[in-house]
């Protein structure tokens, strides 16, 4: 059960800082630091330095964290590169 969704709109916002792509989305695996350990999602795009920071390439990755066995709460953040990786490789 999802009990937490995003808001409206909020992957359209996300999605116009996109300098590249990804249609379809590609399944990853994606470390939060939130939680300090990696969940699955999915890869919408690349954006050099998305939210103004001088931080680099960051991949808008989505998916759905769970917090209590059977219940979970969608996410959307920019994921540094390096902490993505292809599910299925």
């Amino acid at each position: 059960m999802i009990v937490e969704h995003l808001r409206d709109g909020q992957l359209d916002y996300e999605l116009g800082k996109c300098d590249e792509l990804r249609n379809p989305p590609v399944p990853v695996w994606a470390w939060l630091s939130l939680d300090g350990r990696e969940w699955a999602g999915d890869l919408y795009g690349w954006a050099a330095n998305p939210n103004g920071a001088d931080d680099g390439w960051r991949g808008l990755v989505g998916g759905v964290r769970e917090f209590a066995p059977g219940f979970g709460a969608e996410f959307l953040g920019w994921v540094p590169a390096e902490h993505i990786r292809q599910r299925g490789h």
